[in-house]
């Protein structure tokens, strides 16, 4: 015992050595105590805004706007979160986006659009061709320097604030389906394959709105989209050809992914995600084609995504949603802009309204378009993935961005009570639930 004692005695001088001395920290190291920050803060905001009935992107959403300058004003930046470290966990943060759309390609089985392509489109292109409407007088309401930068051109304005109002978020979109056991209905399906396109024709509005700032005019933007579509095509058809063609050699390749494919599979995401950031077309699209691409098995799909899903929900997406709400201070909600913020909060909310109205004509009925609105109009993350991208092009200033995030806080709030609305409304007339779809055979 009393050889032991001298032991503890100088672990404990080791600790109070190192921990209490006066040298400053490096960078890496104050890295480490932000993402211990980040963590923290998230699961505890999102616990809280769960329990509160909303989704926990909304808490985590809070929780960066609580570490940022809103709360700790010059002290944020030249002690808590100092530029180095924040670089390091921007790229933490680019990874969550590239896995979360990967893992939302998964979700997405193309079969589904097998009988409803016609209505698909019509929905897809409304949700994005609206609020691109939308946005148009909106424009000339929110002239303000701290929406619209100098020198930044009407057009690039319009598209931007055209493409967060039309922003849907896939993933969020998904989650409500399946809680509410919904996937498997005609308006899950609709809503599922409708959000996929929206999601690639609003990055397609981003591209072009940055084309339009630096006055490119628009073969770059076609040249750049056709490279899109070509690599989209290799792995649509590319995947297909090969998977069946390994399912003739080794029969139940595809029953489960292998270390090995794991591996391989992560590295393309990241490299097609690679791809489409240097056609200025955003990291999440790459890896959204490929997850879509991969073999229809069930099971395969699911061994991949498992160990993907948790560690990008529960610790890459909240460094993302933390880095939003560094770049936000609520110091800017002075009197001057908050009539704009407000008519942005309602433009982007009416907009998507207005772009799920059009289900009505390809057979939804009112209570399914209302959840469509619902499922639709919830922006998650992906509105500020469009505000992070503007910022970088310049094309939105520090009151625009604050209102996107505020955007993105109301646009989820107003998902569960549009969908109560929407079954308070089957329920008022008397509606059967909604059909089951068969799911499609396996191949």
């Amino acid at each position: 015992m009393g050889a032991v004692q001298p032991v503890f005695l100088d672990l404990g001088s080791w600790i109070h050595q190192h921990l209490t001395n006066t040298s400053p920290m490096t960078g890496i190291q104050k890295t480490f105590l932000a993402l211990v920050a980040i963590l923290l803060a998230a699961r505890i905001c999102g616990g809280i805004a769960v329990r509160l009935g909303q989704s926990r992107v909304v808490g985590e959403i809070i929780a960066g706007l609580l570490l940022g300058p809103s709360i700790f004003g010059a002290a944020h930046d030249s002690a808590l979160f100092p530029q180095a470290s924040r670089d390091i966990l921007n790229i933490l943060g680019q990874l969550g986006l590239m896995f979360l759309m990967f893992v939302a390609g998964l979700d997405l089985d193309l079969r589904l659009l097998k009988g409803r392509i016609p209505r698909v489109l019509v929905l897809s292109i409304a949700s994005v061709g609206i609020p691109v409407l939308v946005a148009w007088p909106v424009s000339y309401l929110v002239t303000d320097p701290a929406f619209k930068l100098p020198g930044v051109g009407n057009l690039a304005f319009i598209l931007i604030l055209g493409a967060a109002f039309a922003v849907s978020a896939f993933p969020v979109a998904v989650l409500v389906l399946y809680e509410r056991n919904l996937f498997d209905t005609e308006l899950g399906r609709l809503t599922v394959a409708a959000a996929a396109v929206i999601t690639l024709l609003m990055f397609l509005v981003v591209a072009q709105a940055a084309d339009v700032a630096k006055h490119a005019g628009l073969t770059p933007f076609l040249r750049r989209f056709g490279i899109f579509v070509v690599m989209a095509l290799v792995l649509l058809v590319g995947f297909r050809v090969l998977g069946n063609w390994l399912e003739t050699r080794r029969p139940g390749i595809f029953e489960t992914a292998s270390p090995d494919i794991f591996v391989v599979l992560v590295a393309l995401v990241v490299l097609t995600g690679w791809i489409t950031s240097r056609l200025d077309l955003n990291v999440m699209l790459g890896p959204f084609i490929l997850g879509a691409a991969m073999p229809f098995s069930p099971s395969f799909r699911a061994s991949v995504r498992a160990p993907l899903a948790q560690m990008t929900t529960l610790v890459l997406v909240p460094v993302f949603l933390a880095l939003s709400g560094f770049t936000t201070d609520l110091h800017l909600l002075k009197a001057s802009l908050i009539l704009g913020i407000v008519i942005i909060l309602v433009a982007g909310t009416l907009a998507k309204v207005l772009g799920a109205l059009p289900g009505l004509a390809v057979g939804l009925n009112m209570p399914s378009t209302v959840k469509m609105i619902a499922l639709t109009n919830a922006k998650g993350l992906m509105i500020l993935v469009v505000a992070q991208q503007g910022k970088a092009l310049g094309l939105v200033g520090p009151g625009l961005f604050l209102a996107f995030v505020l955007l993105a806080i109301v646009s989820n709030v107003l998902i569960s009570p549009l969908m109560s609305l929407g079954n308070a409304m089957e329920a008022r007339a008397a509606l059967p639930p909604a059909p089951m779809v068969e799911q499609p055979a396996m191949d």
